[in-house]
């Protein structure tokens, strides 16, 4: 039994002073005084200038004030409060050019206006929330943020917020790994930030900080796809809209946790007016594309051709080739889907409510039916299957009892349940072992023709399944006591249980091929994650001097973060039916109790100048419980300034340059240890004579956060009324104190690695975007975009630690961290470079290589009982590096994971005013390598390999010399000498060769998501419950772009919280491993509105 417990101290205690120097604020600041002023209503509505429908979430607000609303789903909006006088009403929304107008409001009295928005491809005055959390309009803010709305992706074929983030942003990459249903995605921004922490952003759902994690936890594993996100538990459906805060000059405020970049997520409330429903029913086919190439081998013996061919059906001769194809017969079927959701809202001036409901079921593509029909016993049926179920529901209250406080109360809810399989670089793996099947290989009891491990039908015994229950929940109040001063409060939780359970029936080796556990096995895993918030802020806004504008916050934030781990493991049970680990002949346990808190404040100062100038200065400052003893807290300041010439008075309107925005920030942000790498720890030992304790963790009292520095230029322009935006940002960040895992000697018994803030890592990039409207008329509009993104980035110094390998001892898979490369690069086998007329093998033994009138002779010798392909160091040679930066003189950089330049692009057609068309495509170009050990293992593996189509033709010529018509040998050393040729430049990898005709460019284009939609008129809905009826057709991954060899560029050998380790996590990427390609899918989609 291996137990750990520990706990981490508490910092609270010592910190508690911020929250109370912070509350002391924020009542001194409302202690001011406040008049009675005369006041009157505004109310109109908000419809779209190209199709007169209404605009629901639109934003209309006084201007120069905090006073507001937000329209309903009919398009009308209500505002009160509003100061009597003229005032100027302007309204807004995301993808549209705001307006104004100017309306005279009479004390008690209620006035009318309406408005008519018009697409914008650029918009300054969209409001954000900033890492403050105050609202603020774009064009007041120096750092980027980028905005997905959900209005937008309405009939984007989308069905989980990983799939949401795809090619939406540049900079913002989501990274599929695999193509399970119910995997998840990696989510990267601006690249790399952290050498031994998550690279993960971090989340936030209505200011409350989320779990972003993922996998099945614990000692249960599915070999590194197929792993869910957390993520994926947020209702779509829910969302209004996401905003991506890109790196340290904007996430500062969000202090040690920041440095990956922030995902504010923001959920839809009910606005006034009558109740109102939506309904929208889903139904889903998926297909995997036909990339598996086909499995190819051949016989020496008539007897073992025999015993194939009556498997088959079909006659066989030795030396021909043949080809089998059980990977597409485990995927050549078709998914389906379904999804059934519903919103309701509404209310009244003082309260509104939105509610949402969503169940989403899908079956995968994988075909859950035993290979060629096998002789079972009855009752003897498949267990693996692809399949996953979400619950989801979600509700907001917004109280509104007075014109100076509101109270907001947002809630979600999901409940999934998951099966997947075994799968990736695993023996074990369904997918695998169909790949590894050799068809001269196959038995009565061995129909696949798998060589080791287990039968493709006894892998389907195997099964993973995950239960989750996430919930979160938050409130929030805000008082202003006057024009000037908001007051606000939150607080939140976010709560995920999680059970995995991974198992072998007694008995699941039913062609009684494998030998691994035959009695059975089964590991469990419990997990629990609770986040706690607490935001207290207070913000005041003021004009002075006639000409200046100030925007001041202050507040305190906590954070609480506790994590709860079970896990066991049970093998050998006595019998069928007794799968329980206590029932279990051996047994191990594993427990894990963690606690980290966090505690800052921070302030805010953003100056205007006449509306077309903003200077901002603020800090955060922070304590962390896992910082080490000697560390009190830690100081992350930024800056920023926005300049919007085409307001000033400097430059002249234009008929080109309708408007103009230059901006510039520099930030802090940070990221913080785990919870117990700064401390001594030891760890339990269990034995048959008693238990014991083992030490584990050095410790490491002087470990500090990795601080992120980093800058940013850039300009927002909007050309020709602002039918093209050009928005084009340079950003440029350093790592320092970046934690690096360290060997210290083991003499005092502590043998693992250590984390010390001693590396160093620099990365720069351009992100370029481009959206506007190509042509308009009466009866026909198309938009089009397109973003890029440029990433270079670079471990700069790993502070005398030797270079680190991604994956250990384990010698196939190259990724690498060293000093002056990019993180993660692969590092393999060149071969020797001979003079020409010789090959780099050294079959005659004189330590030369040899000629090929050498060869010649020494392969028209050999007979098929003699032939062997060359696979050793002692008949191969390879090229030497001595400035190899890895520390192996065979090691030779191969290429990045990561592409130079990632982006998409489209357009979106609006015909007739109902019929839409959509498109996105999505690209990696340029530097881009992925290292295919799928097709490694199968042209080069003399075992469990050799049977890709060429490589199984390449050893039949090497071995027989060709063979003629009848399949006789003809022993010719010329077909020999090609075969080898062949087999050294295009064929030969694996250790000792790890590498070598592996790693290979993988660019590629991908057709990401199509959508053709038809909006019924509104007249035809007259007289009916309906207020609009929209259906829609629309294809997802419909096809690849690429020279790519393998199954699929966007594999991955882990996916989201797949990987053995955080190493791995982080840079065990661009490694193809025997995964499922993403699956083309399409859906017809029905969407009402009552």
């Amino acid at each position: 039994m291996d137990e750990q417990l520990r706990s981490s101290p508490s910092s609270a205690h010592r910190w508690s002073r911020w929250i109370g120097a912070a509350l002391f604020l924020v009542l001194w600041a409302g202690s001011s005084p406040v008049g009675v002023l005369a006041q009157g209503i505004v109310e109109g509505t908000v419809l779209d200038g190209k199709t007169d429908e209404p605009i629901p979430g639109a934003q209309v607000v006084v201007a120069g004030t905090s006073i507001g609303a937000a329209t309903d789903v009919q398009g009308a909006f209500r505002i009160t409060g509003v100061p009597a006088g003229e005032q100027t009403i302007r309204a807004q929304f995301v993808g549209y050019g705001s307006t104004t107008k100017t309306v005279v409001v009479e004390d008690g009295q209620t006035s009318s206006v309406d408005f008519t928005l018009r697409e914008s491809a650029i918009n300054l005055e969209e409001v954000v929330v900033t890492g403050a959390g105050g609202s603020t309009q774009k064009r007041k803010l120096g750092n980027t943020i980028a905005t997905i709305t959900s209005a937008n992706l309405e009939v984007a074929p989308i069905s989980t917020f990983s799939e949401m983030l795809q090619g939406r942003e540049p900079g913002v990459v989501g990274l599929p790994s695999g193509g399970l249903t119910g995997e998840g995605a990696r989510i990267r921004i601006r690249g790399t930030a952290s050498l031994t922490q998550s690279n993960e952003p971090l989340v936030y759902i209505d200011g409350i900080r989320v779990n972003n994690g993922g996998g099945f936890g614990g000692l249960v594993d599915t070999g590194g796809g197929g792993v869910p996100s957390r993520l994926d538990d947020i209702n779509p459906n829910s969302i209004k809209s996401v905003e991506v805060l890109k790196g340290a000059a904007a996430a500062t405020l969000y202090g040690t946790e920041a440095s990956n970049g922030v995902l504010q997520i923001f959920t839809k409330r009910g606005q006034q007016g009558d109740v109102r429903a939506t309904f929208r029913s889903e139904i889903t086919a998926s297909q995997y594309p036909d990339t598996y190439p086909d499995q190819v081998g051949f016989t020496t013996t008539q007897d073992r051709a025999n015993t194939v061919g009556e498997v088959l059906g079909r006659d066989v001769q030795p030396y021909q080739l043949i080809s089998q194809n059980v990977a597409r017969e485990l995927t050549n079927t078709t998914g389906v889907g379904q999804t059934y959701s519903g919103t309701v809202s509404g209310g009244s001036d003082i309260i509104q409510f939105f509610v949402s409901g969503r169940y989403q079921t899908e079956d995968g593509p994988f075909e859950t039916e035993f290979i060629r029909n096998p002789d079972y016993p009855s009752g003897t049926e498949p267990l693996s299957s692809d399949e996953v179920t979400r619950a989801q529901g979600s509700a907001n209250l917004t109280i509104t009892p007075s014109e100076e406080f509101q109270l907001l109360v947002s809630t979600g809810y999901t409940d999934t349940q998951q099966s997947s399989i075994q799968t990736n670089n695993n023996i074990y793996g369904t997918i695998s072992l169909a790949q590894f099947s050799k068809p001269e290989l196959i038995a009565p009891n061995n129909r696949s023709g798998t060589i080791a491990f287990a039968t493709v039908n006894e892998s389907l015994q195997q099964t993973v399944e995950q239960d989750v229950q996430h919930f979160f929940g938050t409130v929030n109040g805000s008082y202003a006591p006057s024009s000037s001063l908001g007051l606000e409060a939150k607080f939140g939780v976010d709560y995920t249980s999680a059970s995995s359970i991974e198992r072998r029936p007694f008995g699941w080796n039913i062609d009684g091929f494998s030998s691994d556990t035959p009695d059975g096995q089964k590991a469990f895993s419990a997990q629990e994650n609770l986040y706690l918030t607490t935001d207290l802020r207070a913000r005041h806004q003021v004009e002075f001097g006639g000409d200046f504008t100030s925007d001041f916050t202050v507040g305190a934030q906590g954070f609480t973060e506790e994590n709860t781990i079970e896990s066991g493991q049970g093998t050998s049970f006595p019998g069928p039916g007794f799968d329980v680990t206590d029932a279990a002949a051996e047994q191990a346990l594993f427990e894990d109790i963690s606690e980290i808190v966090n505690l800052g404040v921070f302030a805010q100062e953003q100056v205007g100048f006449r509306d077309y100038l903003f200077a901002t200065v603020g800090a955060r400052y922070d304590a962390n419980s896992a910082f080490g003893d000697d560390f009190s807290g830690v100081f992350y300041p930024k800056a920023s300034v926005s300049f919007i010439p085409t307001d000033s008075p400097l430059l002249d309107e234009s008929d080109v340059l309708s408007s103009l925005r230059l901006r510039a920030a520099v930030g802090k942000s940070g990221l913080q240890p785990g919870a117990f790498d700064a401390l001594t720890t030891f760890t339990s030992l269990s034995s048959g004579t008693g238990a014991g304790v083992v030490p584990d963790n050095l410790g490491n009292p002087d470990l500090e956060p990795e601080v992120s520095t980093e800058w940013e230029v850039g300009f927002d322009a909007g050309l020709f009324s602002d039918r093209l935006s050009v928005e084009a940002t340079y950003w440029n960040r350093t790592v320092n104190d970046a934690l690096v895992d360290r060997q210290f000697a083991p003499t005092g018994g502590f043998r693992s690695s250590q984390l010390v803030n001693i590396g160093q890592l620099k990365a720069q990039g351009v992100e370029v975007s481009l959206r506007g409207n190509a042509y308009q008329s009466e009866n026909f509009a198309l938009d089009v975009f397109a973003n890029t993104a440029y990433l270079y980035q670079q471990v700069e110094d790993l502070g005398g630690a030797p270079p680190i390998k991604v994956g250990g001892s384990y010698p196939r898979y190259r990724n690498y961290l060293v000093e002056g490369f990019a993180p993660g690069a692969h590092f393999g086998v060149q071969l020797r470079e001979t003079p020409a007329g010789s090959l780099p093998v050294d079959l005659n033994g004189d330590g030369a290589p040899d000629t090929e009138e050498e060869l010649l002779g020494l392969l028209g010798g050999l007979t098929p009982e003699t032939a062997s392909l060359p696979s050793s160091l002692a008949n191969v040679l390879i090229g030497s590096n001595p400035d190899s930066p890895t520390g192996q003189s065979s090691d030779f950089y191969l290429g990045k994971p990561t592409p130079d330049f990632q982006g998409a692009f489209g357009f979106d057609a609006t015909v007739f005013g109902n019929w839409t068309v959509s498109t996105l495509f999505e690209y990696k170009a340029g530097n881009y390598y992925v290292n295919n050990l799928t097709d490694a293992f199968r042209q080069a593996n003399a075992s469990i390999g050799r049977n890709l189509p060429e490589s199984a033709r390449v050893e039949r010529d090497y071995v027989t010399g060709g063979v003629d018509e009848s399949g006789t040998p003809r022993n010719s050393g010329e077909v020999r000498l090609d075969a080898l040729k062949e087999w050294l430049n295009e064929h030969l990898a694996l250790a000792p060769f790890s590498g070598l005709n592996t790693i290979e460019r993988a660019d590629f284009l991908r057709f990401r998501e199509l959508s053709l939609s038809y909006r019924l008129p509104s007249r035809f809905l007259e007289g009916t419950l309906l207020r609009r009826a929209r259906i829609t057709l629309a294809g997802r991954n419909l096809f690849l772009l690429t020279k790519y060899d393998g199954v699929d560029p966007e594999l991955n050998a882990v996916g989201r919280g797949g990987g053995g380790n955080q190493l791995e996590n982080n840079f065990l990427s661009g490694v193809e491993a025997f995964g499922f390609p993403i699956p083309r899918q399409y859906s017809f989609k029905l969407q009402l509105g009552f």
